[in-house]
């Protein structure tokens, strides 16, 4: 369960050793601020820098197997899909106009594609996507509507087709206040794998957002067999992450930390480190950082702004695969070109 406030830090001296307060208030202002990397003497280590590496590129064109783009004069190449990442690195793409799911292994230029599910409407196409471990594909429509709203395609890998699960409502995910008057946020729905391996559906945030859990290894789950977790982001490791205005809040067995973070959450990998993008030092450029659920810089670096026209339906331009590695995701007349940032030397 999510914490309920901030516990007392675990002791780091002997039990009957005492020290004077201020250099516990000197700890607790260190891991507010984001913390500081050490070694083994106490000494601050620079974080690591991500650098890039070319993954590959879904072409442009008029083929099945290739991204049709609406060339807009004052904004560039527009594409109407969804990006998504497997396990295994497979990159996936849904292209709403065609209905046709397009996929890139890694280390492969081969693109695969297979036929969408069968859409009646087209408030009823899929707008983001998952793969479970075990190569189940899920897809997510929001159809913006009050009643039978989102509805999830599923195909798994001995199936020759998709079927629709039961459709679900929640007036806890996707909506806002506009004029003050409640009203469907749509769009900022998510469908996505949790670090225990269940799939979830969210809203934008997890740390701040509630979640139904549609599906596990055993598949997907009937309506009735669904549960609503509470808001808060549960990693591998058995920490809880929940949003609190611009902190973050870490709890786990070895207690509670607070730590100022900015920009948009991208998930948290093996280790339940965390990872950001915030808008950068300066125009054109964003900024990548990871920490530690104990709230230490870890690595950091710029990377290149994404462009209006290059923004992506689902989770978007930049997403985390479960090693660590960040994807990026850009619209070019070339087609979309996908790179991942690393780091050298994991921490």
């Amino acid at each position: 369960m999510a914490a309920t406030g901030v516990q007392r830090m675990p002791p780091f001296h002997a039990p009957n050793q005492r020290r004077p307060p201020w250099i516990f208030n000197m700890l607790f202002i260190v891991v507010l601020l984001g913390g500081a990397n050490t070694c083994g003497r106490g000494e601050p280590t620079a974080p690591a820098a991500f650098h890039e590496v070319a993954v590959g590129r879904l072409p442009a064109g008029s083929d099945p197997d290739q991204i049709g783009l609406i060339d807009c004069d004052d904004c560039g190449e527009l594409c109407s899909g969804a990006p998504f990442l497997g396990a295994d690195g497979t990159v996936y793409f849904y292209e709403s106009r065609p209905n046709n799911l397009k996929m890139l292994r890694a280390g492969s230029s081969e693109v695969m594609v297979i036929a969408g599910p069968r859409v009646t409407a087209r408030n009823a196409q899929p707008i983001d996507g998952a793969v479970s471990p075990d190569g189940t594909i899920y897809l997510l429509a929001d159809r913006g509507t009050t009643t039978q709203r989102y509805r999830i395609y599923v195909r798994a890998p001995s199936e020759a087709g998709w079927r629709a699960a039961d459709s679900l409502d929640d007036p806890d995910i996707g909506w806002t206040e506009l004029s003050r008057k409640r009203v469907t946020a749509h769009g900022s729905i998510r469908i996505d794998i949790s670090p225990r391996g269940a799939v979830e559906v969210f809203d934008f945030d997890r740390r701040s957002s509630a979640a139904i859990v549609v599906g596990d290894e055993g598949g997907v789950r009937r309506a009735d067999a669904r549960i609503k977790l509470p808001p808060g982001a549960v990693g591998r490791l058995n920490h809880t992450i929940r949003r609190s205005d611009h902190t973050t809040v870490v709890a786990g067995a070895e207690g509670t930390r607070v730590f100022s973070t900015s920009g948009v959450f991208l998930g948290t990998d093996a280790r339940d480190n965390l990872y950001f993008r915030a808008p950068g030092p300066a125009d054109g450029v964003d900024l990548l950082r990871r920490y530690g659920p104990e709230g230490r810089l870890l690595a950091e670096g710029t990377v290149p702004a994404r462009p209006i026209a290059s923004l992506l339906l689902g989770k978007g331009t930049f997403q985390l695969a479960p090693e660590g590695d960040i994807y990026q995701f850009r619209m070019t007349p070339k087609g979309l070109e996908v790179t991942r940032w690393t780091t050298e030397n994991q921490p």
